[in-house]
């Protein structure tokens, strides 16, 4: 519910309540995920992060092309490095799955080294 005063002071004032939906807020129909990105340690781009996130809570997944789950985070901060277990992943295609309580928004990542 939002409120507005008019001219609060006076004797003419008014006031105007109404309720706003943000029911889409949530959506990630709006989220740009980025298409490559090339953890070799030049110190550009070494990392996979998603950028000015609106939603209040995002899942990322990210598989390789055998569809084993290679990464995983709650955590918005805590960007890709292009590794599984440690260990460096090779160059290729993998899939990432963005999604919150109400959305989730699917595409690829091509991992260049």
């Amino acid at each position: 519910m939002v409120q507005v005063i008019i001219n609060p002071f006076t004797v003419c004032s008014d006031t105007l309540d109404f309720q706003v939906d943000f029911s889409n807020i949530s959506s990630l129909e709006n989220l740009y995920l980025p298409n490559s990105f090339t953890p070799n340690g030049d110190q550009v781009n070494d990392f996979y992060q998603l950028e000015n996130i609106t939603c209040d809570k995002i899942t990322i997944l990210i598989y390789n092309r055998w569809g084993t789950l290679v990464h995983k985070s709650d955590d918005i901060t805590n960007p890709w490095n292009g590794k599984h277990n440690g260990q460096d992943l090779p160059q290729g295609v993998y899939v990432i799955v963005a999604k919150n309580k109400s959305s989730s928004k699917t595409s690829t990542i091509t991992l260049l080294r």
